[in-house]
């Protein structure tokens, strides 16, 4: 401590009660600091209670070392602490919880995340790349990890977006699985589901799926055939009723009717020479007759007339494979000088 003491022999007396009484002050105010006291060693100390540090931080520390306590602290002030038990690091919160952080060599993530069973020491691993802006889940080293969880909601990837949520039926008895196609389709098809819920591709449709080929919302109608009449022996177009339709395989109604001109007169009308004159109507799928009408007129009447017939209507059900087809509705006669024509009328082709 550096005291100035007076020697009993020399100093005088008022000299020597003055150092006498600094030296005491000096003793007095000694607390181990520079120049009051020499510094206290680690081996001079014998901590028996607990030692507060006042508020004051616990500084330059290199390490610390806990005792491994036989099972977590439960007692009354063990609060808002950090020790060891049974090899695990622990935390004590503000009422007394003990929250194990270690497992072993691992983290403890039932504790620190919330995630649970079997990931301690399992290898799992949950991160985040920032450059995709991609969480991924391992159940080991590059191995991806199952997810079980509720609704899933979907969003595009910028600032505050809607997004479209995927939940299960809240009446679903029994747990499926759903398996997707292996590829993508080389053009619009359907898209299939079998029993054990393996996800398919159907055949692709000519032209892809459109309107036409939606099964009962696939229709054709033709532009109105006018008021001309054919007098071929061999079977012709008649004027614009032709209708092309992509179907899928399922039957085709075809019919011929009114174009809808209000008070317009819609017929056949045969014109005949002789008697036995007669015409015919039909039906084709391309170059294939499917149907065949053939009018006559009654043998009671003279020769060199006219017979109006009424629109024969529902015409045929087809049963084409899949694919696209033109269906038109043709005129012949059995005598070139006779005619035949439909009037005001138009050719449906409606997939059932």
């Amino acid at each position: 401590m550096n005291l100035l003491l007076p020697d009993p022999t020399i100093t005088p007396g008022p000299t020597y009660a003055s150092e006498n009484d600094t030296a005491f002050y000096v003793v007095d105010a000694h607390d181990h600091t520079l120049g009051k006291g020499v510094p206290i060693p680690a081996n001079g100390l014998n901590i028996n209670n607990d030692l507060p540090y006042n508020g004051f931080n616990a500084l330059t520390l290199r390490s610390t070392q806990f005792q491994n306590q036989g099972s977590p602290l439960s007692l009354p002030g063990d609060l808002n602490n950090l020790y060891v038990s049974q090899g695990n690091l622990y935390y004590n919160n503000q009422i007394g919880q003990q929250v194990q952080i270690t497992s072993g060599a691992s983290l403890n993530a039932s504790s620190i995340g919330g995630i649970g069973g079997d990931y301690v020491g399992s290898g799992a691993l949950e991160f985040y790349t920032s450059a995709t802006k991609t969480f991924t889940f391992w159940s080991s080293n590059n191995v991806p990890a199952n997810l079980d969880a509720g609704s899933i909601t979907i969003r595009e990837v910028v600032t505050s977006p809607n997004g479209i949520t995927i939940s299960s039926p809240t009446s679903l008895v029994a747990n499926y699985g759903l398996v997707l196609p292996t590829g993508l389709p080389v053009a619009t098809g359907f898209l299939t589901v079998d029993p054990s819920g393996n996800m398919s591709l159907a055949t692709p449709l000519v032209g892809g799926l459109t309107q036409v080929n939606m099964g009962s919302v696939g229709q054709q109608v033709s532009s109105s055939s006018g008021m001309i009449d054919y007098n071929s022996g061999t079977f012709t177009p008649v004027n614009n009723l032709s209708v092309t339709i992509t179907t899928t395989g399922r039957p085709v109604m075809l019919a011929v009717q009114s174009d809808g001109q209000n008070g317009v007169p819609v017929y056949i009308n045969l014109h005949y020479i002789s008697v036995g004159d007669g015409g015919n109507m039909a039906l084709f799928r391309g170059v294939t007759q499917i149907t065949s009408n053939i009018f006559l007129p009654p043998t009671n009447l003279s020769n060199n007339g006219n017979v109006f017939f009424p629109l024969p209507g529902f015409l045929a059900l087809d049963r084409p494979t899949a694919g696209t087809y033109t269906y038109t509705y043709q005129a012949s006669v059995s005598n070139t000088a006779a005619s035949i024509g439909v009037y005001n009328a138009v050719l449906v082709a409606y997939e059932l």
